[in-house]
């Protein structure tokens, strides 16, 4: 099971493999212009499970996803993992968020949050007000949202 909801609350059961695209918003509210990921513009998508009232720091999940493919599970106290097969761009340009068995498996059902960051590119960023000196600036995409982590272990094999 595996639900995002109008309030950007994200539900899922323990160990399951699930991806949703990000649509990174380039213009405004009212104006939406989508930001089109390139396989060569370098760009990086951060997405962290936080306990509900932890800070990046203390997060149980760092999640990496490059542009160029490939993607890094980072966990605390544990070895990461990397997986360079991953095509992370769809073709509406979007990044796609990828969660793995192995990134849930090991953490207690119940409600966590999410974080979404990203580095990406200043000469593609759609602003009038923005100082771009740097060739890469970091974001914070959304607020904390709640994650919902469901234990269903009927016929799990692990």
């Amino acid at each position: 099971m595996f639900t995002v909801n109008t309030n950007r609350v994200i539900k899922m059961n323990r160990g399951d493999e699930v991806q949703f695209p990000l649509f990174l918003n380039n213009g405004t509210r009212l104006n939406p212009i989508r930001y089109e990921f390139d396989v060569k513009d370098g760009c990086e998508i951060y997405f962290y499970i936080l306990p509900v009232n932890g800070s990046f720091d203390d997060y149980l999940l760092k999640k990496t996803f490059y542009s160029a493919g490939g993607c890094i599970s980072e966990f605390p106290y544990q070895s990461s993992i990397t997986d360079n097969s991953r095509v992370n761009i769809n073709d509406k340009k979007d990044m796609v968020i990828y969660l793995c068995k192995e990134d849930t498996q090991f953490l207690i059902p119940g409600e966590y949050m999410y974080v979404v960051r990203a580095k990406i590119a200043t000469d593609k960023i759609n602003s009038t007000n923005l100082v771009k000196s740097e060739p890469y600036m970091t974001f914070q995409i959304t607020n904390k949202y709640s994650f919902y982590l469901i234990d269903d272990d009927i016929n799990r094999s692990w």
